[in-house]
């Protein structure tokens, strides 16, 4: 599997529609392999990082949330959240 971290975030933003979508195929194709392989992605990553893109985009927490959970900037969060996307895209090309 190869995806960009542009292609990861693309389907992290709509996470919630592309799951539901894919419940009622038959087959889920590229589509169900894609969302599996970045589920494996993110259980791999630390827990600590881990938590920070369940927040960001299973439970949709506002950027400020998670900047006051952590007690760092908005700006800090970002910048955790593009070294985390990276480490995805990482992963996810080299198979683990």
């Amino acid at each position: 599997m190869n995806l960009t971290v542009n292609e990861i975030k693309r389907l992290l933003k709509n996470w919630h529609f592309y799951k539901a979508y894919i419940l009622n195929l038959q087959d889920g194709g590229l589509l169900k392999r894609q969302l599996n392989a970045i589920e494996r992605a993110i259980n791999a990553l630390e827990e600590s990082e881990a938590a920070i893109m369940r927040m960001k985009y299973f439970d949709r927490a506002d950027m400020t949330y998670i900047a006051e959970h952590l007690f760092i900037t908005r700006h800090a969060v970002y910048k955790m959240l593009e070294t985390i996307l990276k480490r995805m895209a990482f992963c996810i090309q080299n198979g683990g």
